[in-house]
């Protein structure tokens, strides 16, 4: 259904100002912070005056409030509220007109749809000129008379999640769930980093971890619009199945999909626990158009699947147009403060990641092991210097919570240790206000291993394989 997305909020929101980056001799080191940045931006919201003052950060809003209010409504379109009448008859009450609506909304735009996107549309017509308009009139009404039915929805959704956090409530829009970076594919510019990891430093949680590691989350929000589960590819963790009980049997996560590659069917126990949720569904990235894929793809079985199940699902880039954004080389670029944040500010990744605490990057117990005590003391430091920085606790948490999935990878790639201030450690010092303020922050070190995002786009074909696995180097 063709809503007022993610991009369309923030291509009406008035971003940062973005000066051009200062390069220094010393780029490789990062100055301690002025007195405004980024300590202004983490306020402690015990008052409603406090959190007004967050309000004020553009960053907040945009990754925060828009973001929630993006995320409700795509969390309308896909929960699946047949299946919660069939299980509990009462909800019908409330529950069916919303059913009629959304009904309604995707049928006014099932219909207008091929009319926009219709060939004949794509090429210059004969004269006269207006005979377009009057082809596309029907197709503008109908997608109108959608959007005009929206609209009492759409500003409750709006006044709803503003009235639910100056009332103290913290509402996560999105997270990704990362369960391994097993994959059964090796793209070259998977954006999730895949192509750097080999058998010697791969991640993958244990239930038990990624158990606590939820638990530890949903005690301390309120609710959470939609969680993915990703990977690497997901079907290889073999507790995928209990994964998808816990997130349905949580009344704070509100919906929650699985990408797949479709290289690998869901076994049954999934299957199951998929028919059996009223929130979820299927994500299946469609890489039919990879240049030099040689693995076999079963979408159409899985599809065929899946509607036998009644489990919901879709098809990612299975336009005719589809392309992916080149990523470029992932290395540390040695940017100053200035740089990074304006990296960060050009990028707007709406992307939050979480991983167990298991399996850390093989470089912090490495420096434990040769100077535990200049180690312990540089620690001690960047945690004074930044509250964000959680390092010296590790110990005691069950999970991190990062920036964007880069983040997360990066961190078993290098360790924690060279990231420390980027996350938030979910551990006893852990509270709803450190998230908040999570949501205003610019600054973090991983975004100097990104390109250039001011730069245009590059487009590339989806899903182009690579034999070696990549290294963190120009």
């Amino acid at each position: 259904m063709r809503l007022h997305t993610y991009a369309t909020i923030c291509a009406h929101t008035k971003k940062p100002k973005i000066h051009p980056t200062i390069r220094r001799s010393n780029a490789h080191y990062y100055p301690p912070p002025p007195v405004e940045s980024p300590n202004s931006t983490q306020f402690p919201p015990q008052s409603l005056k406090t959190r007004l003052k967050l309000l004020s950060s553009p960053n907040f809003r945009l990754r925060y409030i828009y973001r929630n209010i993006d995320k409700s409504r795509q969390a309308f379109l896909s929960i699946n509220y047949k299946a919660t009448i069939r299980k509990q008859p009462l909800c019908a009450i409330y529950l069916l007109p919303l059913l009629i609506l959304r009904k309604a909304l995707c049928t006014l735009e099932y219909y207008s749809q091929p009319l926009t996107q219709s060939k004949i549309l794509a090429y210059q017509l004969p004269k006269p000129p207006k005979l377009s308009g009057f082809i596309c009139l029907p197709a503008l009404l109908l997608q109108k008379l959608a959007r005009i039915g929206l609209m009492p929805l759409s500003s409750f959704m709006h006044a709803r999640i503003f009235a639910r956090f100056l009332l103290g409530r913290v509402d996560m829009p999105y997270f990704e769930l990362v369960l391994t970076t097993r994959c059964t594919l090796r793209c070259e510019s998977c954006n999730n980093l895949m192509q750097y990891f080999d058998s010697s430093n791969s991640y993958t949680c244990t239930l038990e971890g990624i158990a606590k590691t939820l638990e530890a989350l949903l005690a301390k929000i309120d609710s959470i619009y939609n969680v993915r589960i990703i990977g690497g590819e997901p079907l290889l963790f073999k507790d995928i199945d209990k994964v998808v009980k816990i997130l349905d049997s949580s009344k704070k996560v509100k919906s929650f999909d699985i990408v797949t590659n479709a290289t690998i069917l869901p076994k049954p126990a999934l299957l199951d626990a998929l028919q059996a949720s009223a929130k979820c569904f299927v994500s299946i990235s469609d890489y039919t158009k990879s240049p030099n894929l040689d693995i076999k793809l079963h979408i159409h079985k899985l599809q065929e699947i899946l509607q036998a199940r009644k489990i919901p699902h879709h098809i990612l880039w299975q336009e005719t147009k589809s392309a992916w954004f080149s990523p470029g080389k992932i290395y540390k670029r040695g940017r100053d403060r200035q740089g990074i944040v304006e990296n960060f500010l050009a990028c707007q990744m709406p992307c939050v990641s979480i991983m167990s605490h298991e399996t850390i990057g093989r470089s912090l117990p490495t420096k434990l092991e040769s100077s535990p005590k200049s180690f312990m003391a540089t620690t001690q430091n960047k945690t004074k210097a930044d509250p964000f920085s959680k390092v010296s606790s590790t110990q005691s948490s069950v999970g991190e919570i990062f920036i964007c999935p880069i983040a997360s990878s990066l961190s078993r790639l290098n360790g924690l240790e060279e990231f420390s201030g980027d996350f938030i450690s979910l551990d006893s010092t852990c509270d709803k206000y450190t998230i908040l303020n999570f949501y205003a922050k610019e600054f973090f070190k991983a975004c100097d291993y990104c390109h250039d995002m001011a730069a245009p786009k590059k487009p590339i074909p989806i899903a182009v394989q690579t034999s070696t696995t990549l290294k963190l180097t120009p």
